[in-house]
């Protein structure tokens, strides 16, 4: 199975957080279908657990036959069998 890139998140750190604003709060920022950047607070991985610059890939598998998303696939590729065999 191939897959494409969707997206992206990285630990960006506010590094004007806090009182003070010189605090550095670990948060991951994300970029989806190229969209402009926003926080991914969805993503459950604690930012405090990874150095700044720690990048996550979205990626999602595309048909082996007509190369397309399961959303816009139309070719009749067996995405429930492909899920099973994958999956369990």
């Amino acid at each position: 199975m191939k897959y494409i890139r969707v997206g992206k998140a990285e630990m960006k750190p506010d590094v004007y957080g806090g009182e003070s604003c010189e605090e550095h709060i670990p948060r991951w920022m994300g970029y989806l279908y190229e969209d402009d950047e926003t926080d991914l607070e969805i993503i459950k991985l604690d930012p405090k657990a990874f150095p700044a610059g720690t990048k996550i890939l979205i990626e999602i598998p595309i048909c082996p036959k007509c190369e397309l998303q399961q959303e816009l696939c139309k070719c009749g590729f067996d995405w429930m069998g492909w899920i099973n065999e994958s999956y369990s």
